[in-house]
């Protein structure tokens, strides 16, 4: 699920677990606030893609050319009170566009897992 306005938190599937609700309204403001809640969704800024546990998400990363073996920017991990854990990581498209993706740790791929156990 695409997420491009801190408005669009409201499209979220109704059990999204509420610390991921909390996690992508934050990205969501901070990119209205520094570039603008009126922004092509194809302009500055950035967005985050949502993929609930188990969902696809391939279509997403080729919309934005995204390699997920490449490095990401930034990762870290999202523990939800159902005892989930969930991943967030950015890539930066370009020097002022970044996607933010949220994705259960049984659905991320091996090297960002190894990015968050670098990091710890």
């Amino acid at each position: 699920m695409l997420l491009y306005y801190e408005r669009d938190i409201n499209l979220l599937p109704l059990d999204t677990p509420p610390e991921l609700q909390i996690k992508i309204a934050e990205t969501l403001k901070v990119l209205d606030e520094h570039h603008g809640s009126d922004r092509a969704t194809n302009d500055y800024g950035g967005c985050v893609i949502y993929v609930p546990k188990g969902e696809e998400y391939t279509e997403q990363l080729e919309q934005f050319h995204i390699d997920v073996e490449a490095t990401v920017e930034f990762a870290t991990s999202i523990q939800t009170s159902q005892g989930e854990e969930y991943i967030y990581a950015l890539f930066q498209i370009s020097s002022d566009y970044g996607v933010s993706i949220i994705m259960h740790k049984d659905d991320t791929p091996n090297n960002i897992i190894q990015e968050i156990q670098t990091l710890n």
